[in-house]
C-alpha cells in the first residue's frame, strides 16, 4: 500500500496534518508508529515530560522571574529576550534546521530559567553558528527569530570568544595550536596571534602562536569552541553579547 512518509527534519509538529486530512489517517501516538505516523522517540517522551513537569514552576516568583540575567546565547535575529520568550512557540523548527548546518541550536532546559524552557540556545560545544546560514530566520514562525539576510547576519554579534589560559594549548602548554584561527570564517579573522618568547617548565625559551580574540570582529559563531581539540571544556568558548544582543559588526 502506498503511505506518505513524514521528514522528522521538516515536520515541527504543528498538528494541523489533523485537521486537514479528509480520511483522519493521520494521528499522534506513542510507542511503536506503523508507518506515514509521527514517531516519537524514548527521548521526546522524556523531553515532553520534563517540559510538562517544568510548567508547573512557570509561576512569576522572585527566584524564576525571566528579567534574570540567563547565560544564553540565541540564534542571530533573535528579538530582544522578554519577547523572545513571549513569541517562541517552542516548535524547535529551528533546532531542526539548524542540524543541517553547524548543528549549533539546541532546546535548553533551564539555562534561560524556567520559563525559557525548551527555547533554542546556541550551544557551541556541540555545534556552531554557520556563517553562510540564514535558515532559522526563515522557518521561525512567529518572529522570535527575525529573518535577516546574509550579509545582515553575517554582521551581528551574538556573543564573542574569551580563551581560557588555563585550557587553551599555546597558553597552558607553550605549543603551538593553530585550529581556532583556521576555522575562523570572518573575512578579517576574528582570533589573532601574539607571537611571544615563552619560558618552558625545565628551562630554555620558546617562540609560542599565543591565540587572542579582536572583540571588534568576533560574531560569537562559536566554531572555535566546536572544533577545539582540547578534551572535555574547550580552550575558548562563548559567552553571550550582554544586553545588546544581535549588534551589528561596524
Amino acid at each position: 500500500d502506498d503511505f506518505v512518509s513524514t521528514n522528522v527534519v521538516e515536520c515541527i509538529e504543528c498538528g494541523e496534518c489533523l485537521d486537514v486530512c479528509p480520511e483522519h489517517a493521520v494521528h499522534y501516538s506513542f510507542g511503536l508508529n506503523p508507518p506515514g505516523h509521527v514517531d516519537f522517540s524514548r527521548r521526546r517522551v522524556l523531553q515532553a515530560g520534563l517540559l510538562g513537569i517544568s510548567g508547573v514552576a512557570l509561576a512569576k516568583s522572585v527566584g524564576l522571574n525571566r528579567n534574570e540575567d540567563r547565560a544564553v546565547i540565541r540564534p542571530p535575529g533573535a528579538v530582544e529576550e522578554e519577547k523572545f520568550l513571549d513569541a517562541c512557540v517552542r516548535c524547535q523548527a529551528c533546532v531542526k534546521i539548524c542540524a543541517s548546518t553547524g548543528a549549533g541550536l539546541q532546546p535548553s532546559l533551564v539555562e534561560a530559567g524556567w520559563e525559557g524552557v525548551w527555547t533554542p540556545m546556541l550551544a557551541p560545544r556541540l555545534g556552531y553558528c554557520e556563517f553562510n546560514c540564514v535558515l532559522c530566520g526563515q522557518v521561525c514562525p512567529t518572529g522570535a527569530i527575525r529573518e535577516l539576510s546574509l550579509p545582515e547576519k553575517q554582521k551581528l554579534k551574538i556573543g564573542r570568544a574569551v580563551f581560557d589560559k588555563n585550557l587553551c594549548i599555546p597558553w597552558a602548554e607553550h605549543k603551538d595550536c593553530l585550529v581556532c584561527e583556521e576555522h575562523c570564517p570572518t573575512p578579517d579573522k576574528a582570533i589573532k596571534f601574539d607571537v611571544r618568547d615563552v619560558e618552558i617548565p625545565g628551562g630554555g625559551v620558546r617562540t609560542v602562536k599565543l591565540p587572542f580574540v579582536d572583540e571588534n570582529l568576533c560574531i560569537g559563531c562559536g566554531i572555535c569552541e566546536t572544533k577545539c581539540p582540547v578534551v572535555g571544556r574547550a580552550g575558548v568558548f562563548i559567552v553571550p553579547n550582554g544586553n545588546g544582543r544581535n549588534e551589528a559588526v561596524v
